[in-house]
């Protein structure tokens, strides 16, 4: 670990709580409001990307849960809906 992240992420989540508290501001005008939010949130995901890219993690262990099989399909999913085109509803064929 380097001795940086703990003072990175003390900071982006000082900055990200002054932000979310800028747009909780009564007095702010829906500009403010938005810019504070989006940088809160962009503060907030940095912070979680500093602390997730600590966490020894195999890469194994990440492919593994996008290789899961399919789930099966029930009776009641294979019938596919009613599609509506161009203004007409048309029942499935």
């Amino acid at each position: 670990m380097n001795a940086l992240l703990p003072v990175s992420v003390l900071a982006g989540s000082v900055l990200a709580i002054m932000q979310v508290l800028a747009a909780h501001d009564p007095a702010a005008d829906a500009f403010e409001r938005t810019g504070a939010t989006l940088l809160a949130t962009l503060l907030t995901l940095g912070v979680i990307e500093h602390l997730a890219l600590v966490v020894p993690v195999r890469i194994e262990a990440l492919w593994r849960l996008l290789d899961r099989p399919a789930p099966q399909a029930s009776e009641n999913s294979e019938k596919r809906p009613a599609v509506a085109i161009r203004g007409q509803l048309e029942e499935p064929v």
